[in-house]
């Protein structure tokens, strides 16, 4: 999303599921110094390979890169993001029950 790329990268599906289940990822080479601290801790919070210890929808939604990042799909003046939903709105579009 923010590279260019995907995190896991392998030869085989086999490989590909292995790489994912062991959280074997880093940031591109390409990308060093271009991503902030924010957005780094944000995707290594979401790659967390242990669900228990993954960040959650809500604690993502309220993430410094999410809150404090200006968005050219959010409209200050409005409050909406490009698609006129609310940050509420879309917040409570997810369901927070299922793990």
């Amino acid at each position: 999303m923010v590279s260019g790329t995907v995190p896991f990268k392998a030869q085989s599906m086999r490989e590909l599921h292995e790489v994912i289940l062991n959280g074997d990822w880093c940031f591109p080479d390409h990308m060093a110094g271009l991503l902030s601290v924010e957005v780094k801790d944000l995707i290594t919070q979401m790659l967390i390979v242990n669900p228990n210890k993954r960040i959650t929808i809500p604690d993502i939604l309220s993430h410094p890169w999410i809150t404090e990042v200006s968005f050219d799909v959010f409209d200050e003046t409005s409050g909406t993001l490009d698609n006129g939903m609310t940050r509420d709105e879309m917040m409570s579009s997810f369901n927070h029950d299922t793990p």
